[in-house]
């Protein structure tokens, strides 16, 4: 099983705010920091994060459910298992420009 991480953090999020919103983190994430969307719906949206010295690259998916946003990083090779803290920076970029798109959007 590969290495993974994931984060769950309570934002106020519903309807077409929701849809808006997360259309603004994936652009976010896709421009500025290079991951690759691969798949975006209403509440989800799951990114491929490239090859480096750490890691085979990464997958992380966002879902919204509830007011609850989890963010999951995991390795794309299956036999990783360990990953030297590139999923838990994942998230943790994910987590920041989640926070700071809903600040800008307040």
């Amino acid at each position: 099983m590969a290495a993974s991480h994931e984060t769950n953090l309570e934002m106020p999020l519903t309807g077409k705010r929701l849809e808006d919103y997360l259309a603004k983190v994936a652009k976010t994430l896709s421009k500025t920091y290079g991951w690759k969307i691969d798949q975006q719906t209403q509440d989800s949206a799951t990114f491929r994060v490239g090859l480096n010295l750490l890691s085979w690259g990464e997958r992380v998916t966002i879902q919204v459910n509830n007011g609850t946003i989890t963010i999951r990083s995991e390795c794309r090779f299956p036999l990783q298992i360990f990953d030297w803290g590139k999923n838990r920076a994942n998230n943790d970029t994910a987590g920041y420009v989640i926070k700071q798109c809903l600040s800008a959007s307040a």
